[in-house]
């Protein structure tokens, strides 16, 4: 799995330079603070996720829509 900004462009990228020829994507899968806590707090955040093959390797990526929630990422980027 990898964490990119712009699925679209990483599509972009890996389709020219490693052949990938199509993808399926996830796009907008929410979590809610119903379902997800974050250091005991709720959490809210929505994904898009996408997967395509080179060759035999499957790729992933995952992309989280701005928030003004905490999440994982935002904390430990501020550095908590």
């Amino acid at each position: 799995m990898l964490g990119v900004r712009d699925i679209a462009a990483a599509q972009r990228v890996f389709t020219e330079r490693y052949g990938v020829s199509s993808w399926f994507t996830v796009p907008d899968v929410h979590f809610g603070p119903e379902e997800c806590e974050l250091r005991g707090a709720p959490a809210d955040y929505t994904i898009s996720v996408t997967l395509g093959y080179a060759g035999g390797q499957q790729l992933e990526f995952v992309s989280r829509a701005p928030r003004r929630a905490r999440t994982a990422r935002s904390t430990r980027q501020e550095g908590d």
